[in-house]
């Protein structure tokens, strides 16, 4: 996009990202971390590329007056105005989509305790766009619910977790994959349900255990961590665990 900018030929015989959907994923900032500098003004944002170690510093007057209710696997930003005003934004592009109202996702009783606590119950990290690029995703992790809508629809389709779900979501090519005590579901949407899609070989337990599903290399791989005090030698010469050697990359985790 940089090199469109100044190049007019380029310019005149390419799209221009700026009259395309914020949906396109041709425009997507993808691998695009956005970083707070607390010295910076409060609308002003640092994206780090970690693959190219590349920083770039970007305007989102945006933010003035939103709060981030999520930032998307694809690098877009779920910004909240009030509890009727939903949008998703594109900081590298600066195109705007406006989305459903909150309002008709979350129950009436809920819905004044929204705004002064976004950023703890109603935070909806693990949410993007599903492999239609038409469909947004929320995923509410403190309600176990997801939202799912496209631009125009008036409301938003509510989907509830019946079973315990052990792990951050993750979407992978366009798909909704979580953790359950024993296995790994996908999320299909006609209707909204959970179906199965791979059996782990353990039972992962929500106190002694944490488990993350990571894209690596064009798939996708589960890493799990359990807390004791034992070291598992015996796993390890008998070659039960394999080293991971696809990929370039490193894998970041820290609690919310």
């Amino acid at each position: 996009m940089r090199f469109r900018a100044v190049c007019r030929p380029w310019r005149r015989s390419s799209v221009d990202p700026r009259i395309r959907s914020s949906l396109d994923r041709r425009f997507h900032p993808w691998r695009w971390l956005m970083l707070r500098d607390p010295l910076a003004a409060p609308n002003r944002r640092r994206f780090l590329n970690p693959s190219t170690g590349k920083c770039v510093r970007v305007d989102v007057p945006e933010l003035r007056d939103h709060q981030v209710l999520a930032l998307t696997h694809e690098g877009l930003l779920v910004l909240l105005h009030d509890i009727n005003h939903v949008c998703l934004l594109n900081p590298l592009t600066r195109h705007l989509t406006q989305l459903p109202p909150l309002s008709t996702l979350l129950p009436h009783e809920e819905r004044e305790y929204l705004l002064p606590n976004y950023h703890t119950k109603f935070a909806a990290w693990g949410s993007g766009i599903l492999n239609d690029d038409s469909t947004v995703l929320l995923y509410f992790n403190f309600q176990r619910m997801i939202g799912i809508a496209k631009p125009g629809d008036v409301s938003w389709r509510r989907f509830e977790f019946t079973s315990g779900v052990r792990s951050a979501i993750s979407i992978f090519t366009g798909r909704l994959y979580c953790v359950t005590g024993d296995c790994v579901m996908v999320l299909e949407d006609q209707p909204p349900r959970l179906e199965f899609a791979a059996k782990l070989c353990m039972r992962v337990c929500g106190v002694t255990d944490i488990v993350h599903l990571v894209a690596c290399a064009g798939e996708l791989m589960l890493v799990h961590r359990r807390f004791s005090r034992r070291c598992d030698r015996n796993n390890v010469s008998k070659r039960r665990y394999e080293p991971v050697s696809s990929g370039s990359e490193c894998w970041y985790s820290a609690p919310r």
